[in-house]
């Protein structure tokens, strides 16, 4: 048996205390002060209780009453306890049989016991959670005026919450999504009134001198989130309950965190295959080409949960490359880890690499991808994401490598700059090498910008609005799609398990974003009003920037898979000797130095090309 600690002996004891107590009151309440003057009646009395002791705390124990947590006690506990009390009841009885010799006895102060029992177990516990909530005295106010947001049962612990002597707030209203006049109002929860919609909750704050809102609802969608944020005033402040992750019977005021872009943008939890990722994966030596990217270093700390025999990265940061090294070798201790500085141009070091190393699997995430810089440097462009991706995906069919999976960008569709056609360029020699009986398997990946990625536009605007603004936009409309670093990287391992060779993936997206309401959504979450406190400035589209992104190339048809996140893409054919030809001049063009061949060439190969610099 299990050793009790002194707790649960303290309630052991007390609950001793209560079947006395209950035999007791029973007893007076069958027989009133008459049973003290009968022998018979006390000897019922004394052979009852007896059998009480006897049997009862065994059959609690038994029934796991004392495994609750007195503090949290609920409907689940009170369904125990009256369970336990039947039972325990049922065998008093059997031994008050036993004891009393079958003899007669009164059957009313058997029923009597039970109730009491019940009624006292349930009620002493009850009583103990009210007192630490603080229902017994005047409740608790803290210095914070808050307004929650929620109206179910998530909202409704946070606001008992709230009562605890250690909590910094007090909530001055709740605000009901799902508000309507007849429905919500006047209600009170937990004491607190239910002052409206959403509707109300600008008028609310000013009021009620309130610069801080919590959402509590569970199931609370990403876009009621970014609603709430949008209708909000500016300089409030805004904290959430976890969506998801909510650890029971921990302190609600502890959980709540600070909102973020990820609760505004993100978007529910991606269900993959893991049994096929990881034959797919464990027991393989996997090579990730710029593993010190945001992407590459999230795609080696996915493929390092699959446990594959070794990780080997490929980088030419040294900074990066030191970190993701460090940070795979402590997360993931049972991985092999080899890192290697290397430029992907570089063929002969990255053949000896490939030969040494004999990577079952390549994740190619190495790119130059900042359109502006790539506009000033076309020739760099080309040579690293072109001739890179040529040179990394040579070496894998080489060696044989069995699958050689490439990150693009929807900036390879249509693209009006110089990076977004060098991606595509990649793509199609990609695709070309699938049609040359290769036996790697070579699949390419497409998505949208990631949050929070190295130089991506969210640090970029969270370090303007740190330095007091303004937060610069290109342009009012232009519109991106975007996706979590996480969700990206498992999608890519996903798509990556299910390609057969030659495939084009296409990860879901969701819905395209205006870059001025994210704008907008950063400096509000900041607890600061966007054109007052942080100007937004328009600066005009860069060089090769788009209004908005695309997902698809003319010609290219669009199907689904068996994941709801991707899609295939069924790209056109390419002709092996005009992509040669086209590489062919490229090389030239670089050698030369000469942008204007470079775009020319970088056209020819890729005929969709429209860039804004005169070609001639």
């Amino acid at each position: 048996m299990k050793r009790l600690n002194h707790k649960t002996l303290i309630l052991v004891f007390c609950d001793i205390l209560l079947i006395i107590l209950a035999s007791i009151l029973a007893f007076l309440l069958r027989f009133e002060l008459f049973g003290l003057q009968s022998e018979m009646y006390l000897d019922w009395f004394s052979t009852g209780l007896l059998a009480a002791l006897i049997a009862k705390p065994p059959v609690f124990y038994l029934f796991g009453i004392y495994r609750s947590v007195v503090r949290y006690t609920s409907i689940p506990e009170v369904v125990r306890i009256v369970q336990a009390s039947v039972v325990a009841s049922i065998a008093s009885f059997a031994l008050f049989l036993f004891l009393n010799h079958f003899g007669a006895f009164s059957r009313s102060i058997i029923l009597l016991d039970f109730l009491l029992t019940t009624g006292l177990l349930i009620g002493i516990r009850l009583a103990w959670r009210m007192l630490k909530d603080g229902y017994f005295f005047q409740q608790h106010r803290g210095d914070e005026p808050i307004i929650v947001i929620g109206t179910h049962d998530l909202a409704v612990s946070f606001v008992k919450s709230t009562y605890s002597p250690h909590s910094p707030y007090w909530v001055a209203g709740i605000i009901d999504l799902e508000f309507t006049a007849t429905r919500s109002s006047g209600k009170l929860i937990s004491g607190v009134e239910v002052i409206g919609g959403l509707e109300v909750l600008g008028g609310a704050c000013e009021k009620l001198g309130v610069k801080q809102v919590v959402i509590a609802e569970e199931e609370i969608s990403v876009r009621k989130v970014r609603e709430i944020v949008d209708r909000a005033p500016g300089h409030l402040n805004f904290s959430i309950l976890p969506r998801r992750g909510l650890i029971a019977h921990e302190d609600l005021l502890s959980q709540v965190r600070s909102l973020d872009m990820e609760d505004l943008l993100g978007r529910d939890a991606v269900q993959i295959d893991t049994d096929g990722i990881a034959r797919y994966i464990a027991g393989k030596v996997v090579m990730v080409s710029g593993a010190g990217g945001s992407i590459g270093a999230e795609i080696c700390r996915q493929i390092a949960r699959f446990a594959p025999r070794q990780i080997v990265l490929v980088e030419q940061a040294e900074t990066p490359l030191y970190q993701i090294e460090l940070e795979l070798r402590e997360s993931f201790p049972a991985v092999a880890v080899v890192p290697y500085i290397v430029d992907i141009r570089h063929r002969d070091r990255l053949r000896s690499v490939f030969a040494l190393e004999r990577p079952d699997t390549v994740f190619h995430a190495a790119a130059y991808k900042h359109v502006p810089m790539m506009e000033m440097n076309p020739c760099e462009s080309v040579s690293n994401n072109l001739f890179g991706t040529q040179t990394i995906a040579d070496c894998a069919e080489e060696v044989g490598v069995k699958n050689f999976v490439m990150i693009s960008t929807d900036k390879a569709v249509n693209p009006t700059n110089v990076m977004g056609a060098t991606k595509r360029a990649a793509e199609i020699y990609v695709q070309m090498l699938s049609s040359s009986y290769s036996q790697t398997k070579f699949t390419t990946v497409r998505f949208g910008n990631v949050l929070g990625s190295n130089g991506s536009v969210v640090p970029r605007f969270l370090d303007q609005i740190r330095r007091g603004g303004p937060v610069t936009v290109t342009h009012p409309e232009v519109t991106r799609y975007f996706m979590t670093i996480p969700e990206a990287a498992q999608l890519v391992l996903q798509a990556g398990s299910m390609g057969k060779g030659g495939e084009i993936y296409l990860l879901d997206m969701g819905e395209p974003v205006k870059i001025v309401q994210l704008a907008e959504r950063l400096i509000k979450l900041g607890g600061l009003s966007p054109y007052q406190d942080i100007d937004i400035q328009f600066t005009g589209l860069r060089p090769g920037e788009k209004l908005y992104e695309e997902l698809l190339i003319d010609g290219e048809n669009i199907a689904r898979t068996e994941h709801q996140k991707i899609m295939i893409l069924a790209a056109r054919e390419q002709q092996p000797e005009v992509v040669a030809a086209c590489m062919s001049d490229l090389r030239l063009a670089i050698a030369e130095d000469h942008d204007a061949k470079l775009l020319r060439a970088l056209k020819a190969m890729v005929p969709e090309f429209a860039h804004r610099r005169d070609n001639g």
